[in-house]
Order: C-alpha cells, then structure tokens, then sequence
C-alpha cells in the first residue's frame, strides 16, 4: 500500500498549558477546583461540574466566579493573590516573546527557587532570582528588576506578580532562540547586580546547608554575588545532570 496516496490527518493545535492555579472555598481549606491559564484563554475548572472558558485578555473578572470563592486561609506571609499572577500572565502573554511559538514542554533548564543571600543572615526571601542553564553557565537574574527588559513591556500599574517562580515558569515556555534573546538583553541592559553568571565549576563546588529543615545550596564567594538555591529533586537531578554531561535532559 502506498503510503502516501492519502495526506496525513492534521491535528489540532493545542495551546500550551502555561499555569494551574489552585482555587478555595473561601475561609476552608477545601479546594474548589483549579484556573488554568493559557497563551489566549483562562479556563476554570471545578471539582464538580462543568469547566467554562474565558479570553485571557478578560481576566479573572470574566469567569464571573462565586464570591464564596477566594484564598486558601492562613497561607504564608507574603502570599501572592490569584488574581495578581493571572494579571501578570496578562501582561506576560501580549509581550514580544509570546507572539512568537512557544516550546510543547517547558525548559527543564529553569530553576524556580533561588534567593539573596548574606553570610550573616542566611538566605533573603524578598530578594528572588531565576537560575538558567545558558551552555556551560548558570545565569542568574533577579527577578523583579527583570520582568521589563524580558518581556519589552512596561505596564503603566506595574507588573502585580514579580515573583521569581512566575518568572521562571513564563520563561521555561521559550523556544530556545526566544530565551537566548531574553538573556542576551537582560545581560546587556542591567546593573551587574541584576545578574550573576556562575561557570559548570563553581556550580559543582556549591556547598548546602539546612535551616529550619529547609535545605538551601550556595552559589557564590561573597555578599555581592551569593545566591541559595532551594532546589526540589527533579531539580537538584537536572543540575547534577547538566554538571555531568553540559545538557539538560
């Protein structure tokens, strides 16, 4: 049989899944269900029922949800609200980079936990940083001078989340000429303090610590430079990978 008598069916373009945010029953701990953010659409999905389907450009007040919905309570200091990282995906999706293709899967190479660091107080949670495997560096940003030069957009109400795990979770969907052209600017346009570059070496020799039962591994010889890594086991298994061979994956 000849296998090209007849042209191959075409699949639907499937849009990448960028975000699942967790949704509560106000003032329980009872999940409702999860709003699953897209490059042009937000969906909610309920734990019962049927999900429904909004343009991304309306935001969260578009899905009309129940008032009985809201935050999970007692969450940790600091937390950042739904509606402000949904805003920010806003912000993100209408930037340069999206209106290009967007990787299927996200980019291993991305780390989504880093933070300041002083050697006399220990890891600084209001400072983030976003690591990237760049070929045979680390590069690490700071993550909420950088969300303006990444995505070439400067919202006139600021960027409402500019947290570093929303960052590394928009860039990790970058094809990866995108991501070069990201961190080419970054390293252009900001003070050195913005970014830090670490070889394979340095990232090997890093040493860790616990605290609090948390353990946090140090990139760095000095105030100026120090960064902990926090990093989960896949994590922690990418970077030894990459450590080993210079890929990721």
């Amino acid at each position: 049989m000849d296998p090209y008598r007849s042209p191959p069916e075409e699949t639907a373009h499937v849009e990448p899944e960028l975000d699942r945010l967790p949704l509560w029953l106000r003032f329980t701990p009872l999940r409702a269900g999860w709003i699953v953010v897209t490059p042009s659409a937000l969906r909610f999905e309920p734990r019962a029922g049927r999900a429904r389907t909004v343009p991304l450009a309306g935001g969260l007040e578009a899905l009309q949800l129940s008032l009985a919905l809201g935050a999970r309570p007692r969450l940790k200091r600091r937390a950042i609200r739904t509606a402000d990282t949904i805003e920010s995906w806003r912000q993100i999706a209408a930037s340069a980079p999206y209106q290009r293709s967007l990787r299927a899967a996200r980019y291993a190479g991305i780390l989504a936990r880093a933070h300041g660091h002083s050697f006399a107080g220990g890891a600084h949670e209001d400072r983030a940083f976003v690591p990237i495997v760049d070929g045979d560096h680390l590069v690490v940003i700071e993550a909420a001078p950088s969300y303006e030069v990444c995505f070439e957009r400067d919202p006139p109400h600021g960027w409402p989340d500019h947290s570093g795990a929303l960052l590394a979770r928009a860039l990790s969907w970058l094809a990866r000429d995108e991501l070069a052209r990201v961190l080419s600017r970054v390293r252009a346009h900001t003070h050195a303090r913005w970014c830090r570059v670490f070889t394979r070496e340095e990232v090997r020799a890093r040493p860790a610590y616990v605290e609090d039962r948390r353990r946090f591994e140090l990139l760095g010889n000095n105030a100026r430079d120090a960064i902990a890594l926090e990093l989960d086991a896949g994590e922690r298994a990418m970077l030894e990978h990459w450590l080993e061979t210079g890929h990721v994956g």
